[in-house]
């Protein structure tokens, strides 16, 4: 007989993942469940702790120190500081001796020796030559908190009147910035609060001199005695000594024009201007504006958390790693060398996180070494090979991160044997000189790491990169920063190591230990490493590039969702893909419309428009965003959501949060959690389509469902569910860690009347359904786009329903019954029954136009702690477009029939159509949607099983299957019913062409269907997509630590449940590397049929599906949705 496939509207879903919490019986992953992305990178700083960190200045110099030539620190030749390290160092400003937490080294060794606070070295108290130094433009912030002495530390303003010398150290000196430092007799020295005065130097009247030379009294650096200076005088040539000078220490020069006095005002050293003189004191004014005290309180802070490198590299670091999730941290001090302990950013326990990583750098224990960059590279290495504690996974990427201030010493360490020609042939990663930190980083990108894990398995990252990652072995990658020390290429530019090596490359000299060609080592170590070298002398400047590297590491891309577009037909509609993705780097969302080949069905890889970007070149202040309470929709402003999103307004106004959350980026990295992108992670949610009205809509991880407009990108508004408004409020935090805030796909639908309706869940981010009038979908303005909320469904208000609902996961389906209209069919979900439900699995025929309940439906399984779980439904239309029946089923491998014709409201109970077990007798989890067809006069359940919720679901070796069902009496274990087809696979890294589905004939007219296993571990976890008597689809296999992941596309014969005829394939691999969504198919104009997929690592499998004649182009190919 000939068989009529009838396909109907059902709900498109595909893999459904969640978050977590605590009291829920089925655990649902907070993250895309892509291994890549949960084997968080490991980073391993090389923190320097050479005695250089403790110095108070960052110049362009040998070790980024001033030098005294006998006449002046500037070279006039040059027209910049003096360079050359044969001079004496000047390496401190303010001398406060060796205490606990003052200096490194004493006031009179020679790296101790601080600049006299004299007119004549203004310009190194002034931050336009000296960057360390204080910046009345800039304001200092407290360090943030860190885990340090055993406990989560806050750091408040600095004292003026008793700043600490070291912030994190309680025995640190404290200093008044409000009076003069002076002594009036030779107590002063004591301390070691003196001055190293040389010959040339110009000392004021008032300077009390020592020397142990006999001469003539009153006279600098003469007499053998303490001497008070009783005029401004010059050290004598040949001479050298130690002096105590007044001064006061909240002074600094700054760069503006005045009359020049040698006092209070002096010349710029390079000739361009002049520098004036300011104290902070009551009475005077500041070119910042602020008033004294406000003055005071930032020179304080500075003072305090940012005069030193240590101190400036702590406040840097802290305030990066403070909001940093994402990444798995450890730090070895160059001096200092031994097992690295990894801590998780994200962990709750403030003393194995971000925090504690922040702690290692604020308690920095620095000693008078020096920086053996070499060695601690090696023993990095070291840590990534032989740590089992370190590399946890195949796929994770591992980047070691270089902190210097200085020049590598001389060193013994030999580079280990690789092969340079595999990944350094030719310019700019060549010459390489052996056993150079360049050979070095070479040979740790080369080698494997860890050579019991499988190899291959390693993101490669963005390719566009200018020194893209092509390792896709464990490898690590280098990455460089110094505090301002400059090698010997390109020293005079602003930015020495923003050279595109690749079109203009360097030729690298030689290395010279303790000599700037170490700095251009260091750089050709991160371009042969694969990473990327900064240069900063500020703190600003060092945070900036913190975050770069860590940016660059995290930039990870990947999708989870299927692909959008306006029409399978080819020709028909706008002829583009829409595309939903994520990355890792601030867990970034993007939406991206690539054109399609109406010929060809292939998906271009460059983007018409990305709305990330479009978004990001937006006012903020012109979108259109609205949320709603149980009945009304409300325009997103302070008045209307401002407690709500921010109900513990201690930390933050609820005008911040709220104009965060509409877009603005002010405070963001500083007050506010910094955005790579306005849109959050597109995990699950796939595109929706409007071609009628030219609109998509998406939703995504900031809590958003957006509307954009298909021809520009643009948003045309955005709604915010009110379920989630605080969670998502509470993401203005730096130290937030992501959880999706809106996170599943939303149904559109056009209903008899007329009006459009966007029917959508909260998915992983909460337990209800939302309902928007999308009839005119370009509002003029808030109003109006406020009025397209419809409905909440259960409204806060109604108790009952609240206490029955799990995680709003299934996809709604909107259709039309004959007794009661457009109705909308939402199921319980994942995790129902917390507080008051019984964990069976239920069904709300709600509807479509208000949301009220009509009929609900329950199955007669699940219970708490074994909860149904059933989340996925379609409905059945019949001949005349009305829905009967709707069918699903549920993770207790139950498949139920939902009859919507039962009279009164219920609960009515489902019935159970059969259920799944595999040859072992387990139950079989069903998590995505069924295909429903008609066989004849039978209607025919196509549904897959297999279950990837969590990460506790991998690895998992027990047997899933496909079964083609047709309704009718219980069958209590399916395979008691139906005929088995065999499915035998002879690899599992191609298409298994070889191996057909076998099995004995196959009568619809008699038989109840067909079913096969699949390979073991593999999820039928997607929805099916039926073709033309063919029904398609995707399975996902995954593994744990080795982090293997597959994908698999089965093309199977729906009348006689084997091997499409004319196909040379039942099967056929899709990746052996990543997952992939649900398949949907493309008819070209010349009727060829593709089978489409977006994988896990956002790139787009596409296949010609061998489905016989080409189809002709009149026909559908396959099913649309009827709204």
């Amino acid at each position: 007989m000939r068989n009529r496939i009838n396909a109907l509207l059902g709900s498109f879903a595909l893999m459904v993942f969640a978050w977590t919490t605590a009291a829920q019986a089925t655990n649902l992953s907070e993250l895309p469940l892509k291994v890549s992305a949960l084997a968080k990178p490991n980073v391993i700083f090389g923190m320097d702790d050479s005695g250089s960190m403790d110095w108070e200045m960052v110049l362009d110099t040998s070790s980024g120190t001033a030098y005294w030539d006998g006449t002046s620190a500037w070279d006039s030749t040059n027209n910049r500081p003096l360079r050359t390290s044969s001079y004496v160092p000047m390496t401190y400003l303010f001398p406060v001796g060796t205490a606990t937490g003052g200096q490194i080294y004493a006031y009179n060794s020679w790296w101790g020796q601080s600049v006299p606070p004299t007119a004549q070295f203004a310009w190194l108290r002034a931050s336009a030559f000296n960057n360390l130094f204080y910046n009345t433009q800039t304001t200092y912030a407290p360090w943030a908190p860190a885990y340090v002495s055993g406990a989560l530390q806050s750091y408040g303003s600095a004292s003026s009147t008793a700043a600490k010398s070291h912030p994190a150290v309680s025995a640190a000196p404290t200093l008044n910035l409000t009076t003069d430092w002076n002594s009036s007799n030779g107590s002063f020295t004591s301390n070691g609060n003196m001055f190293y005065v040389q010959a040339g130097m110009v000392l004021p009247a008032g300077t009390q001199t020592w020397t142990t030379d006999a001469g003539a009294t009153g006279q600098a650096c003469t007499a053998g005695s303490w001497q008070t200076l009783t005029a401004a005088q010059t050290v004598p040539a040949g001479r050298a000594c130690w002096a105590a000078m007044v001064y006061y220490p909240a002074t600094f020069w700054h760069s503006e024009s005045c009359t020049v006095d040698s006092s209070t005002c002096v010349n710029a050293p390079n000739g361009s201007g002049t520098l004036k003189r300011y104290e902070i004191k009551s009475g005077n004014t500041f070119p910042s504006g602020r008033t004294y005290a406000a003055e005071m309180q930032n020179f304080a802070n500075w003072f305090t958390y940012h005069r030193k490198r240590k101190l400036m590299l702590a406040a840097a670091m802290g305030k990066v790693l403070e909001p940093m999730t994402g990444l798995r941290m450890g730090v070895v001090p160059f001096n200092n060398r031994g097992t690295v302990t990894m801590l998780d950013a994200d962990s709750t326990t403030s003393s194995t996180n971000r925090y504690a990583t922040a702690g290692s750098f604020y308690l920095n224990s620095m000693s008078a070494n020096g920086t053996p960059t070499h060695a601690t590279m090696a023993h990095i290495a070291d840590q990534f090979n032989a740590n089992t504690n370190v590399v946890q996974y195949a796929c994770q990427r591992n980047s070691m991160f270089v902190v210097t201030d200085g020049f590598a010493n001389a060193h013994s360490t030999t580079a280990p044997s690789y092969n340079a020609a595999t990944y350094g042939s030719g310019a700019p990663y060549t010459t390489i000189y052996a056993n150079s930190l360049a050979d070095l980083a070479l040979a740790y990108y080369t080698n494997q790491l860890r050579t019991d894990l499988p190899a291959g398995l390693v993101p490669l990252g963005d390719p566009t990169r200018v020194n893209p990652v092509t390792n896709p072995n464990l490898h690590i990658t280098t990455y460089g920063i110094t505090l301002g020390a400059r090698g010997t290429l390109n020293s005079g530019a602003a930015n020495p190591f923003g050279t595109n090596v690749f079109t203009t490359p360097p030729t690298w000299p030689t290395p010279v230990a303790d000599d700037p060609t170490m700095v251009d080592d260091l750089w050709h170590a991160t371009i042969n490493g694969r990473g990327l070298m900064f240069l900063a002398n500020d703190a600003t400047a060092m945070g900036q590039a913190i975050q770069s590297a860590f940016d660059d590491i995290l930039n990870q891309a990947g999708a989870q969702a299927s692909i959008g577009v306006s029409s399978v037909n080819l020709g028909r509609g706008d002829d583009f893909a829409y595309l939903g993705k994520y990355n890792l780097r601030g867990w970034s969302g993007d939406l991206t419309r690539n054109a399609v080949s109406t010929t060809t069905g292939a998906i271009s890889t460059s983007a018409s428009w990305a709305a990330a970007a479009l978004l990001a070149a937006r006012d903020w202040t012109t979108r259109l965003i609205f949320t709603s309470d149980n009945s009304t929709g409300l325009d997103f402003t302070v008045a209307n959501v401002g407690g709500t999103v921010n109900p513990d307004s201690a930390t933050y106004t609820n005008t911040q949060v709220v104009e965060w959350m509409r877009g603005s980026r002010v405070g963001e990295g500083t007050t506010v959690r910094a955005r790579t992108s306005l849109i959050g992670a597109v995990v699950n949610a796939e595109p929706v389509v409007s071609r009628a009205d030219g609109v998509v809509y998406l939703a995504s991880g900031e809590g958003l469902l957006h509307a954009f407009d298909t021809a520009t990108g643009a948003e045309l508004w955005a709604y915010h569910p009110s379920d989630t408004l605080a969670s998502a409020g509470a993401s203005v935090a730096r130290g937030w860690v992501f959880k999706t805030q809106l996170d599943a796909t939303p149904t559109l639908a056009q209903l008899a009347s007329g009006a459009k309706m966007l029917v959508g869940g909260l998915g992983a981010a909460g337990r209800s359904y939302y309902a928007l009038d999308v009839s005119n979908p370009r509002p003029a303005n808030a109003t109006a786009a406020a009025a397209q909320f419809k409905w909440i469904f259960p409204a806060t208000t109604d108790t009952t329903n609240r206490g029955l609902m799990g995680y709003a996961i299934g996809r709604p389906v909107v259709t039309k019954t004959s007794a009661d209209g457009a109705v909308a069919l939402v199921t319980s979900g994942y995790d129902n029954g917390v507080t008051l439900g019984d964990g069976k699995g239920r069904v709300w025929m709600l509807n479509a136009a208000t949301g009220a309940v009509i009929k609900t439906f329950r199955t007669t399984e699940g219970s708490v702690g074994s909860e149904a779980g059933l989340a996925h439904i379609s409905a059945m239309k019949e001949l005349d477009g009305t829905t009967k029946y709707a069918y699903g089923g549920d993770l207790l491998g139950n498949v139920w029939k939902f009859d919507l014709t039962k009279a009164g409201a219920g609960p009515h109970d489902a019935e159970l159509v059969a259920t799944l077990y595999d040859s072992s007798n387990n139950r079989q989890p069903v998590t995505a949607a069924p295909e429903l067809v008609t066989m004849g006069s039978k209607r025919v359940i196509l549904v897959g099983t297999g279950r990837v919720l969590d990460i506790g679901d991998f690895g998992s070796t027990r047997t899933q299957s496909f079964y083609a069902i047709a309704d009718g009496t219980t069958l209590a274990n399916a395979r008691d019913g139906l005929t088995q087809r065999t499915y035998t696979r002879a690899a599992d890294n191609g298409t298994a062409e070889s191996t057909p589905l076998a099995g004995s004939s196959f009568d619809w007219t008699t038989g109840r269907g067909w079913y096969f296993d699949l390979p073991a571990g593999e999820q039928a976890n997607t929805v099916p997509v039926v073709t033309y008597g063919t029904v398609a689809f995707v399975t996902n296999k995954n593994g744990t630590s080795d982090c293997s992941q597959s994908s698999w596309l089965y093309l199977v014969d729906i009348g006689s449940g084997k091997k499409v005829p004319g196909s040379t394939f039942a099967a056929t691999l899709i990746s052996n590397t990543a997952n992939s969504s649900r398949l949907i198919t493309l008819r070209t104009v010349d009727g060829k049929i593709f089978g489409t997929s977006h994988r896990s690592d956002d790139t787009v499998y596409q296949r010609q599906l061998p489905l016989g004649t080409t189809i002709p182009p009149s026909k559908n190919a396959w099913r649309e949705l009827r709204r």
